[in-house]
């Protein structure tokens, strides 16, 4: 039901209402899931109830009232697997693919809805992959429909699953198109991004380096997807200690991009946010403030005050004033941050885990170390559910959580809180 009538919005409210007899059915390439689901007149939200009490009357369906949403019963799935022709497998599972890139597209979608459609991709995808290679014609469009899908996981912060289906997405496009065609480049680049949100720095550096060599040969030195993968280097650089080379490359992004792009495009934005963090993990403080106060004031009148990327911005200018002892300004910041990424992303947003993460180290730095304590455990926590526990960010909450303690004298827990930390790091590197 919430994929197709959110509130009385949505696709329900624009799409015929009649569901299609099997027989009407086509395998053509312009088939669409509503094509198939509907047709005539309009059906109210009313009479789709009624339709979704008789599946539940005979137990096809199941209301999940903590969900707000129907679950269909595990027989029908099998069913679906097992009975169905290939034929009808083949052409299922594409409009499937059709329905859930529709509902991931949506932008009204709030983080809980959001996270209650992971799971519903995830199956669609790992049918679609099954049955990818006998789609013919219906290949290109679909795969795009692919990666706005890991697009979606990326953007809430889904990293392994975003990573299984841009993996797909990219191997395909390379088979499909070529090493050197620009759907190709975009896919390598988006593939680099999310290793470098899991934390796999080396993997991330050595795309990030190919794809750019390939973009300055196919695109052009100032293309703006160039820039995009020069500035993608520069921070996978920067986060190994890179940092001269780090700087090099992201101050040259940064001259490109105003001069294609102009200085308050959201790009050009962003690579002033990417200088300032290199300039941060240098000890070059006062420079980084002042870049990171020009760049939020420019993306709170260019993207809005609630952009992701304006709250990334004032979580960096809330660290950088934190470690110049300017605390009382540093927590009013990241307390606004904090909240806003709980209602624009979600509570168990990784980047709303940092904003967490950032709030506990400063008012350890003021010496609050029991809301930090509390504050630190929790995001420690959610880290290890979100990201699992040898993810780095987590290893980096450990550590933090490790630190509060001792400030407090806690050597006991402190001794263990590291020792695990060590083991951690270890089977970490060996995995790699």
């Amino acid at each position: 039901m919430g994929l197709f009538d959110r509130d009385g919005v949505g696709i329900l409210a624009s799409a015929p209402t009649r569901i299609t007899e099997p027989s009407e059915a086509t395998t053509s390439p312009d088939e669409t899931w509503p094509k198939f689901l509907f047709c005539g007149q309009k059906w109210t939200a009313y009479d789709l109830e009624l339709a979704f009490g008789t599946l539940q009357n005979y137990s096809l369906i199941q209301w999940k009232s903590d969900q707000g949403s129907y679950a269909v019963h595990k027989l029908v799935h099998a069913w679906g697997q097992d009975r169905l022709e290939a034929d009808r497998q083949r052409q299922l599972s594409s409009l499937a693919l059709e329905l859930m890139a529709d509902a991931t597209a949506q932008d009204e979608l709030d983080p809980s809805h959001q996270l209650r459609l992971v799971p519903h991709v995830m199956a669609s995808f790992s049918m679609f992959s099954l049955l990818y290679e006998s789609l013919d014609e219906l290949a290109i469009g679909r795969l795009a429909m692919v990666d706005g899908m890991a697009g979606f996981l990326f953007k809430i912060g889904r990293w392994s699953e975003a990573y299984k289906i841009q993996v797909f997405h990219f191997r395909r496009t390379e088979k499909m198109l070529g090493k050197e065609h620009p759907d190709t480049l975009i896919a390598m680049n988006n593939l680099a991004s999310v290793f470098s949100k899991q934390g796999n720095y080396e993997e991330a550096e050595q795309i990030n380096r190919q794809a750019l060599a390939l973009k300055e040969t196919v695109l052009g030195k100032e293309h703006p997807d160039t820039l995009t993968s020069m500035n993608n280097l520069a921070s996978v650089l920067s986060r190994q200690g890179n940092y001269e080379e780090a700087e090099r490359i992201v101050r040259q992004a940064l001259a490109l991009r105003e001069t294609v792009l102009g200085k308050e495009h959201p790009n050009t934005l962003t690579s002033m946010n990417n200088l300032a963090s290199v300039l941060t993990r240098q000890g070059n403080y006062e420079e980084a403030e002042q870049i990171y106060r020009q760049a939020l004031a420019l993306m709170e009148t260019v993207l809005g005050k609630e952009h992701p990327d304006t709250l990334t911005s004032m979580n960096n200018l809330a660290l950088v004033l934190s470690r110049q002892g300017n605390y009382e300004e540093a927590e009013r910041i990241v307390r606004q941050a904090l909240a806003l990424r709980e209602t624009v992303l979600g509570k168990e947003h990784p980047d709303t885990l940092t904003s967490m993460n950032n709030l506990a180290l400063v008012l350890s730095r003021q010496g609050n170390y029991e809301e930090a304590e509390r504050i630190v455990r929790q995001a420690l926590a959610l880290r290890e559910t979100v990201l699992g526990e040898e993810h780095s960010s987590t290893l980096t909450s450990m550590n933090n959580l490790a630190l509060v303690l001792d400030s407090q004298g806690s050597c006991e827990e402190v001794e263990r809180t590291h020792g695990q930390e060590l083991a951690l790091k270890v089977r970490t590197d060996e995995s790699e």
